[in-house]
């Protein structure tokens, strides 16, 4: 665990402004992710209002996306 009174944006900032991200549609859900090992992408957040989106292990943060996803139009 990590506390701070600062935000977390501004004590993260050099991390954040490394990793690149990109912004995607997953099952009809909006997620953020970020280059992993192997060429694939990790989530890194998802961006959703449905509460029940957060419950699948596929899009919960650090999961691998498929590798279909990470390149390219799938099968």
């Amino acid at each position: 665990m990590f506390y701070t009174i600062y935000p977390l944006e501004l004590v993260w900032e050099e991390a954040a402004a490394d990793a690149p991200r990109v912004e995607l549609q997953v099952e009809g859900r909006s997620l953020v992710a970020v280059p992993g090992a192997g060429g694939q992408l990790m989530v890194e957040r998802l961006l959703s209002t449905d509460p029940n989106d957060y419950l699948d292990p596929h899009l919960q943060p650090g999961a691998a996306l498929p590798y279909w996803l990470s390149s390219g139009p799938g099968p």
